[in-house]
């Protein structure tokens, strides 16, 4: 396998890797970021944050890959503890989007 199909098939590896956890591969948005860095930001409504086109991480290959195996261990000694399972995980967002949604509905009424 040549270097450049290697480094190929690592991207495209993180890239699953992203989705599954709920993010997306971006370029740098903010500030003066020079070289190959690799934003993440929420996928379509996969996370509740205030700003889907925020970045949450920003880094070269190497970086997102440990930020992505920190957030990956930090979900399963969770799980190991007993502390959240995946059907938690996703109430507690839901309930986050439906606060931000009735905030954005009362502030719309309020304007008008």
């Amino acid at each position: 396998m040549s270097v450049g199909l290697r480094t190929y098939t690592r991207l495209k590896r993180v890239e699953e890797q992203a989705l599954k956890l709920g993010f997306k591969f971006s370029s740098p948005q903010y500030g003066m970021r020079e070289g190959d860095g690799i934003a993440l930001v929420p996928a379509d409504d996969a996370l509740p944050i205030y700003s889907r086109d925020a970045e949450v991480w920003y880094g070269d290959v190497e970086s997102v890959e440990s930020f992505l195996r920190g957030m990956e261990w930090a979900k399963s000694y969770y799980r190991m503890l007993g502390a959240l399972s995946e059907k938690t995980i996703a109430r507690k967002e839901q309930d986050c989007r439906n606060r931000k949604l009735m905030d954005l509905l009362k502030n719309s009424k309020n304007e008008t």
